[in-house]
C-alpha cells in the first residue's frame, strides 16, 4: 500500500544525528492512501468503507455530490475486509482473525470498544437479538453473545464442510450462501447447538443473500438473482429468478426493489413485488468489477475491486443517476517542497498545493487538475507538471490561486 504521508517530505528537511534515525515520529499525514475497498455501508449521511489495511474509513456524503473524507479507525491489527452496523456500533473484521469493535455515535470520532479474537477468515456477518452471526471460508458458523458489549461471549463453533460466504437471520433461521452448494439453513433456537434443517442446491453459485419477509435473495453470481422461499424452512423452494449481464455478486432489498451488485454489468435495479415473475427496472454501468453494495433512502454506494465508490441516486428507479465516483486511494507520482507550501502530484491528475507552515495540521489551498504527470520541478515560483510528450508550466506565486503560463513540447 502506498501512504501519501507529508510527515515524510518534513523528516528530510531537519538534520537527524545517527542515533535519532530510529526515533522518527508522524507529524502528520496528507493524503493517505486507501489500499482497496472491501466492503461498504452506507447510512445516515456517512459511509463507511472497509478498506484493507487503512482499516475503517469514513465519508461525510449530506452532499453526495462532493463525499468528504472525515474520519477514521486505523488500529485495526490487519486487513480489514468486512462490516457490520448495529446501532452506534460498528463490527470491523479483519483478515488475521479479529473484530474490532468501534463506537460510531460521533462518525468523526469513532472510539475502540473491544476487540474479538480468533475468528478467521469471515466472509459473512449479522446480528440479531444481541447476538453476532459469523461464517468464514471453511463452512464455519459462530454465534457471540453480546449481551454484555464489554465482555462478548461465544456460544458455538459449528464445523461443515465447503465454503460459506454470507449469512443472514430471522428469528431463529439462519440462512447461509455456500457458493456452488447453494444455501443451508439452521435452527438456531438453542444458540449453541444449531440444528441444519435443510440445504438447496441452486442454479449458479451463491455468493452474497439477504432476508425479507419469507424470501431469501440470493445473489447468485453467474446465474443472476435468485428468490428462495423459505416460509417451511425445512422445505426450501426456488420461486423466481431472472439473469443479470455478467456476475450477482451482492444484493440489498427494500420496497420490492432488488439492488444488485453485478460485477462488470454494473448497478441493476429489478422489481421483486411479483417473485414469480422478475423484472428488470434498469441498470447502470459503472466500470470495473464491482463486489460490494449498500442503500440508504435514496442513496445507493457500490464499490469495485479498484477501490472506487460510486454513488447513485435512485429516487426514480427507472431513471439512476449517478452523483459521484469517488477514489480514496491516490498514488503519488511526485513531490517538491518550496519553503512552507508543497506540491503534491496524485494518480488522480491532480497536483495538490499544500500549506505545511503548521506540519501538524497541513491545509490545501489550492488544486490543479492536469493529465498524468511523471515528476514535478520547481523554481523561481514556477512550477512544472512533466508529460511523456510535453511539460506545462505554472505560476504558483499565489499558491491558492496557480495560472498556467504555457505548455511545452518536448522532443522524442
Amino acid at each position: 500500500m502506498v501512504r501519501l504521508a507529508i510527515f515524510i517530505l518534513m523528516i528530510l528537511t531537519i538534520p537527524l544525528s545517527a542515533q535519532d534515525n530510529f526515533n522518527i515520529e508522524e507529524v502528520s499525514c496528507f493524503l493517505d492512501s486507501w489500499e482497496s475497498v472491501e466492503d461498504v455501508i452506507i447510512g445516515d449521511g456517512y459511509v463507511y468503507a472497509a478498506t484493507g489495511l487503512s482499516g475503517l474509513q469514513i465519508l461525510n456524503v449530506s452532499n453526495p455530490e462532493a463525499p468528504e473524507n472525515v474520519g477514521a479507525y486505523t488500529g485495526n491489527p490487519d486487513e480489514s475486509k468486512r462490516l457490520l452496523i448495529n446501532g452506534d456500533q460498528l463490527f470491523l473484521v479483519d483478515e488475521g482473525g479479529s473484530i474490532s469493535v468501534v463506537d460510531i455515535s460521533n462518525p468523526e470520532q469513532s472510539q475502540l470498544i473491544t476487540v474479538i479474537e480468533d475468528v478467521r477468515d469471515v466472509t459473512g456477518l449479522c446480528f440479531v437479538n444481541d447476538r453476532l452471526y459469523l461464517v468464514n471460508s471453511s463452512a464455519t458458523l459462530s454465534i457471540i453473545d453480546f449481551g454484555d458489549l464489554q465482555n462478548p461471549r461465544q456460544l458455538c463453533r459449528l464445523n461443515e464442510q465447503g465454503n460459506s460466504f454470507d449469512i443472514d437471520v430471522r428469528g431463529n433461521i439462519a440462512s447461509v450462501a455456500v457458493g456452488g452448494a447453494g444455501i443451508r439453513i439452521y435452527d438456531t433456537e438453542n444458540p449453541q447447538q444449531p440444528n441444519e434443517i435443510s440445504d438447496l442446491r441452486i442454479q449458479g453459485s451463491a455468493y452474497n443473500l439477504t432476508i425479507v419477509g419469507d424470501i431469501v435473495y440470493v445473489a447468485d453470481y453467474n446465474a443472476g438473482l435468485t428468490l428462495i422461499d423459505i416460509q417451511n424452512p425445512a422445505q426450501p423452494e426456488v420461486i423466481g429468478s431472472i439473469q443479470t449481464a455478467e456476475s450477482a455478486r451482492d444484493v440489498v432489498v427494500f420496497d420490492d426493489v432488488a439492488y444488485v451488485a453485478d460485477r462488470r454489468g454494473g448497478l441493476w435495479l429489478i422489481d421483486v413485488s411479483d417473485p414469480e415473475n422478475l423484472r428488470e427496472i434498469s441498470h447502470t454501468p459503472t466500470g470495473f468489477r464491482l463486489r460490494t453494495i449498500s442503500k440508504h433512502n435514496d442513496l445507493v454506494c457500490v464499490a469495485n475491486d479498484r477501490g472506487f465508490l460510486y454513488l447513485v441516486d435512485v429516487s426514480d428507479s427507472e431513471n439512476p443517476q449517478d452523483l459521484c465516483e469517488y477514489k480514496g486511494s491516490r498514488d503519488i507520482n511526485s513531490i517538491k517542497l518550496a519553503g512552507d507550501v508543497c506540491f503534491v502530484n496524485d494518480s488522480n491528475r491532480n497536483i495538490h498545493i499544500v500549506d505545511i507552515e503548521d506540519p501538524a495540521s497541513p491545509q490545501e489551498l489550492s488544486q490543479i487538475e492536469t493529465r498524468w504527470s511523471s515528476k514535478l520541478e520547481f523554481g523561481n515560483d514556477v512550477l512544472a507538471s512533466l508529460h511523456p510528450e510535453s511539460a506545462d508550466l505554472y505560476d504558483v506565486s499565489d499558491p491558492e490561486e496557480p495560472d498556467l503560463i504555457f505548455n511545452i513540447p518536448l522532443a522524442d
